[in-house]
């Protein structure tokens, strides 16, 4: 959502700017317009995105979480991705019902063995490298990795700094973009 949290920021700026004096939903409303996941880079925090990800429920806050990222040095069009998705290829799905529950019952465990992105079943095919990053950042200690949205990038979740520098060794090898960072909380409008 690089494009989309771009855009959304430009609406919030533009709204304080011109001291339009919006709300969330009223921005939310006009951002569905530009694209499905702008809505939510309007608000942020942890919701369920339904629709074309532009229906919004908010859930409880997702506890802070170390992560790290890698992106490979290629490009994944979305539209390509969604193009070529088949239901009937996936695999695993993320378990929605338990992601909810895990954030209801602050249960972190279950919440990352909730999760899942169907859009892998496309993206890993085409670009193997991004199965390659999730093995070592497993083999290195991560909790959990996936590959973020439609791709390149792929995260881990870490339960310790020591974690981390060990999945940051581990794909020392390959020719990366990396970052350490944690999920952060909402802020509010």
């Amino acid at each position: 959502a690089g494009g989309s949290s771009d855009a959304a920021a430009v609406m919030r700026g533009l709204s304080r700017l011109w001291q339009l004096g919006l709300t969330a939903p009223e921005l939310e409303k006009l951002a569905a317009e530009l694209g499905s996941d702008i809505p939510f880079c309007i608000t942020g925090g942890t919701a369920l995105a339904e629709g074309r990800g532009e229906i919004l429920t908010e859930l409880p806050e997702a506890p802070e979480l170390l992560l790290v990222l890698a992106k490979p040095k290629l490009e994944v069009a979305t539209g390509w991705v969604y193009g070529n998705f088949r239901q009937q290829k996936v695999n695993q799905r993320p378990d929605i019902d338990g992601i909810i529950k895990a954030l209801e019952q602050s249960a972190t465990g279950l919440l990352l063995e909730s999760c899942g992105n169907v859009l892998e079943s496309v993206t890993i095919p085409a670009h193997p490298v991004i199965a390659e990053i999730k093995q070592k950042m497993l083999a290195a200690g991560a909790t959990c990795a996936l590959m973020s949205g439609s791709g390149p990038t792929v995260f881990a979740v870490a339960e310790k700094k020591e974690i981390t520098e060990r999945i940051l060794t581990e794909l020392s090898e390959l020719d990366l973009e990396t970052a350490v960072t944690t999920t952060v909380q909402k802020e509010r409008i």
